[in-house]
């Protein structure tokens, strides 16, 4: 099942969140990283359905 994104911005910010945090602060292990990018695709649900389980693929 494909997955609809219905804010371009949301989607952007979230990909963008994990870089900025490993840019200011590169002491941070990658599963921060991960639990980062996962924490905002919730957060900001860009897809029409399915936000949680994009994560927890």
């Amino acid at each position: 099942m494909a997955s609809v994104v219905v804010k371009p911005n949301e989607l952007h910010s979230a990909l963008s969140r994990p870089l900025n945090t490993a840019h200011y602060e590169p002491y941070r292990p990658v599963h921060y990283l991960a639990a980062t990018l996962a924490w905002e695709i919730i957060n900001g649900h860009p897809f029409m359905d399915g936000n949680k389980r994009t994560v927890s693929s």
